[in-house]
């Protein structure tokens, strides 16, 4: 018999399966949800608790902190605060420096501190021109081969001092500023760090100590053989004695080539065997020298440069330093007909005085491959001071306008010039006088020579140009005074000198009155035996010195400017007349010279006064009493 199955209704479901009534599930959750108090706990708040590992993790950074701390205050207060722990600082011996010139790098140090310093280790970065030459009081710890830049100090005391000085050289460009780094690594005492210091200085290379100038033809020929012209002279206190000189060209297209003779290869300047371009100077003076470096230039060229470096090589290093270089810079012609003029026998430019002779010499080659007809060759003499009523011409050239030109007329051979043919022209003609001179003349004169073909070619060539300025004046004065102008007396002794009494002089120089620069400017003279040098001397520029074993006063100006005001320069001398004086008039001063170098013209000027006695031609007031002539 089947079992009756009962139908349930949906919404007593739930209660027929056995179903917790809602009531008792608020109340079961009450319960769960109170706290130990009795209070119903917020379930939103997640309260959770630290757990130990936390706790010890906290302590243990605050201990590696207070650690830190107490090591900082213990350098800090108890190192560093007994007074910036090192005082390190570096001091060149001279800001100014001429290149060559020997000097010190004087490096200090002071511990400042109380704590003992150990390990210090001093290292020095010089420039890359500077040459080492020794150390004080100890060398580098590393051999002479090496850079010579490492001192092992060792300890340093609290409150200790100590110092190393560096002797050496700098070579360079003038206005060069070199830098010199130094650093101190030292550890302090119960420290197992290390610490450093670094410091460093600079130093300007004032000036070469060498006037060097180089000068070719404002335009030279393709394939002849040119000249670039070195002069060279060193200053008052010049301590470069040597060096060498290397041309380049930087388009290759100029060939250095060996000298045709040897008149250069002088103990002065020589040209290397090997390499032709390049020229070694073993001696610099004062006195101005010269050689001439041979090219070619190879193909023509609207303009080219050649490049000197000048390189000074020191001997105890075998080292290269570049002091100089300059750019010579000329214009490169190439004809057919080749034409060279030359003035008292140089192409290159040159000075010369009032009433001064010019000889002229014009060289003509044809270098093509047909003969060139009915030539006519003009040469150019542009310039003021020109006297062309002095004009000696054998081949009566034709003047013009500042001209005197040639024709076939003139010189058969310029009919027909054949290739290869060579020929000259000269002539010669001289300045005006100063006092002939036009009223605001140029002081300078262009020449060239140009030529032209008269077969209906449209062609004018012109030659290299050589220029021609009037030398400088250069006005030196003189005098031997006992009395000044103001009526003073500036000598002292008897006057006229007596036998056996000193008598002494004031001596008086002045230089100026030049319309160039000059370069190498002095004064000199020799004193007699009898004549004693007094240390009392003034000088408005320059220095002046007596070299006693040569009883020769010198005054060396080195460049002279144009000024507006005269030089001046000061000295005294004393005589003590013997027995075989009396009744005699001495010379203080034999005949003292003024030389120079006219630095536009490159012209030697010199300049001599005549003798002084004790007569004191140059004192007026003097001459009123006293003849010069020894009681």
């Amino acid at each position: 018999m089947e079992e009756e199955k009962k139908e349930i209704p949906p919404e007593n479901i739930e209660e027929e399966r056995g179903a917790i009534p809602e009531g008792e599930i608020e109340a079961s959750l009450t319960e769960i949800y109170q706290d130990e108090n009795g209070e119903m706990t917020d379930v939103r708040v997640i309260e959770k608790k630290k757990s130990r590992k936390t706790f010890y993790a906290i302590i243990i950074s605050a201990f590696v902190l207070l650690l830190a701390a107490a090591g900082w205050f213990y350098y800090d207060k108890i190192f560093v605060s007994s007074g910036a722990d090192l005082d390190f600082s570096i001091e060149p011996g001279a800001i100014d420096l001429m290149a060559g010139e020997e000097f010190f790098y004087a490096i200090n140090y002071k511990n400042l501190s109380n704590i003992a310093l150990k390990d210090a280790e001093l290292r020095v970065e010089y420039p890359d021109n500077f040459i080492y030459l020794g150390a004080l009081p100890n060398e580098p710890a590393i051999a002479s081969s090496s850079k010579n830049n490492l001192w092992h100090i060792g300890g340093i005391e609290p409150f200790g001092v100590g110092r190393v000085k560096i002797r050496g050289k700098l070579i360079g460009k003038q206005g060069e500023r070199d830098s010199v780094f130094a650093e101190l690594d030292y550890m302090p005492e119960n420290f197992s760090s290390r610490f450093q210091k670094t410091i460093s200085a600079e130093t300007k290379i004032a000036s070469t100590g060498i006037n060097i100038s180089a000068s070719a033809c404002s335009n030279v020929l393709a394939g002849e053989q040119n000249e670039i012209e070195i002069k060279f002279s060193g200053e008052a206190k010049n301590k470069i004695d040597s060096f060498r000189v290397e041309a380049s060209s930087p388009n290759n297209n100029v060939k250095f080539v060996k000298a045709k003779t040897e008149k250069n290869a002088t103990n002065i300047a020589s040209q290397s065997s090997v390499r032709p371009e390049v020229w070694n100077v073993y001696r610099v003076t004062e006195d101005e020298a010269s050689f001439k470096i041979p090219f070619e230039v190879e193909t023509r060229t609207e303009s080219q440069e050649v490049d000197l470096k000048f390189i000074y090589e020191d001997k105890e290093t075998g080292r290269d330093f570049v002091f100089l270089e300059k750019a010579v810079l000329f214009e490169v012609f190439k004809n057919d007909l080749n034409l060279t003029i030359f003035i008292n026998g140089s192409r290159d430019r040159q000075g010369a005085d009032y009433g001064e002779e010019l000889n002229y010499l014009i060289g003509y080659a044809n270098r093509g491959d047909a003969a060139m007809k009915n030539v006519m060759i003009m040469a150019v003499l542009d310039g003021d001071l020109i006297d062309w009523s002095s004009l000696n011409d054998e081949n009566s050239g034709i003047k013009g306008n500042r001209t005197l030109s040639w024709s076939q007329e003139q010189i058969p051979d310029l009919a027909e010039i054949a290739p290869g043919r060579k020929g000259e022209i000269s002539f010669s003609v001289k300045l005006y006088s100063k006092a002939k001179a036009p009223a605001k003349a140029k002081e300078e004169i262009k020449n060239y020579a140009q030529f032209s073909i008269g077969s209906g070619k449209d062609e004018d060539n012109r030659s290299n140009e050589v220029s021609v300025a009037l030398n400088s004046g250069l006005a030196f004065g003189e005098q031997a005074i006992y009395f000044n102008s103001d009526n003073l007396a500036v000598g002292s002794g008897p006057l006229p000198p007596k036998v056996g009494e000193t008598t002494s002089f004031k001596i008086l120089w002045s230089l100026g009155g030049n319309s160039h620069d000059l370069a190498g400017a002095k004064v000199s003279v020799s004193l007699p035996s009898n004549v004693i040098f007094s240390d009392k001397v003034s000088v408005s520029a320059g220095e002046l010195d007596y070299d006693q074993s040569l009883k020769t006063v010198v005054w060396n100006i080195g460049n002279l400017p144009v000024l507006s005001e005269s030089l001046k320069a000061e000295f005294s001398v004393s005589i003590v007349p013997a027995e075989s004086d009396r009744g005699k008039i001495l010379v203080i001063l034999p005949a003292a010279t003024a030389a120079a170098t006219d630095s536009d013209t490159g012209a030697e000027i010199e300049v001599s006064t005549g003798a002084r006695t004790t007569k004191l031609e140059d004192d007026s007031i003097a001459g009123m009493s006293n003849d010069g002539v020894v009681r």
